[in-house]
């Protein structure tokens, strides 16, 4: 699956976890969120992740992963079906 984000063109993964975001009372629903972040280094987005959500690997990580988590996408039915990640606006950068 890694291979294949390389192949991808997508650079610099990383996953973040926020365990109970603190704004939310105990008793939230959320018991956490993941955050992640990539850069993208290529010309062809829409092919690149056609070719990602194609992957056999990929597909069977979705498989297992998707159960474990809760998509803040309105009407979101897991990750072989479309929009699964909320995507957040980046605000700011250095590097």
């Amino acid at each position: 699956m890694l291979e294949r984000l390389r192949q991808s063109h997508i650079t610099d993964y990383s996953i973040h976890f926020l365990p109970q975001p603190p704004y939310l009372a105990p008793a939230s629903d959320i018991a956490g969120l993941l955050i992640a972040t990539f850069k993208y280094v290529g010309e062809e987005f829409d092919a690149d992740m056609a070719a990602i959500a194609a992957d056999p690997e990929t597909r069977r990580w979705w498989a297992l992963t998707d159960p474990m988590q809760c998509s803040l996408v309105e009407g979101a039915m897991g990750s072989e079906h479309g929009a699964w990640w909320y995507e957040c606006e980046e605000v700011f950068r250095m590097e």
